[in-house]
């Protein structure tokens, strides 16, 4: 190869290392530079912004996995259905009868599994954002409410207050009284036609599920049989990801009988 050659073949080389360095600048720039420069400014000006974006996928991993799993973290009585333990909320070993009713009071149950779990995360958050001031000259008190956690679980969604107040001062004051979390999440709907259903279980062992969706269409209901008697019901809004599942185990009949 001659002399010109060589220099037409560096001269690519380098532009194909400029383009491709380039193009990593980029990719560094709009990938990496935007996160960097929101938490910064979430520490600095918005506390609210700062907690939520702290805690709120693990109170949107809580709920997915209680809502799976018949409304418990850590099934004790529970049906095996799919890969999951799915708790027993109505449940009876005699032939021939009815279910008893597990969990009365289900959603108050479920709030409270999310109050308590979510609690260590919480505090964690509120200690880093107080870190994250002082270490920007700011003067910081951080104080507890009387009930750290409130978990109202409200039509078309679930509302979080954490009863935290924090004062802020360096050249001025800002005070927060509280914070609020919203997930958009119907488990309202979904708890309320699964009480339906239990009390129907309770009652005469079985539950008229093409009624409930003739009256809610944008709602779908399934309803399993698996093992040994048991019924996985898996209550679900069609046009998301929100579903509730439980399993029930009544009425059962002996094997073999017709």
């Amino acid at each position: 190869m001659n002399k010109e050659g060589r220099n037409k073949k560096a001269q690519v080389t380098i532009f194909v290392i400029l383009a491709i360095l380039i193009v990593l600048g980029f990719l560094i720039y709009f990938l990496v530079y935007p996160k960097i420069k929101t938490n910064s400014n979430v520490s600095i000006d918005n506390p609210h912004a700062y907690i939520e974006n702290c805690i709120k996928e693990d109170l949107d991993n809580l709920t997915r996995v209680v809502s799976l799993q018949g409304g418990s973290l850590n099934p004790s009585a529970y049906s095996f259905y799919n890969g999951t333990r799915i708790q027993y909320v109505c449940y009876t070993d005699e032939y021939y009868r009815p279910c008893v009713i597990q969990k009365p009071l289900l959603q108050e149950t479920i709030k409270k599994i999310i109050e308590d779990s979510i609690k260590s995360k919480v505090n964690q958050c509120f200690t880093n954002l107080k870190n994250d001031y002082e270490k920007r000259g700011y003067t910081v008190q951080l104080n507890k409410g009387a009930k750290e956690i409130n978990i109202d679980i409200l039509p078309r969604r679930i509302e979080t207050t954490l009863n935290y107040s924090l004062i802020l001062t360096k050249e001025d004051t800002k005070r927060y009284n509280s914070f609020k979390i919203l997930e958009n999440n119907n488990i309202y709907e979904l708890l309320a036609i699964t009480t339906n259903i239990i009390d129907w279980e309770s009652r005469f062992g079985n539950a008229p599920v093409d009624d409930y969706m003739m009256n809610y269409p944008d709602i779908k209901i399934e309803k399993i049989f698996v093992g040994s008697g048991d019924k996985i019901y898996i209550i679900s809004q069609r046009d998301s990801e929100n579903k509730f599942q439980f399993a029930v185990k009544s009425q059962v009949w002996p094997a073999g009988y017709a």
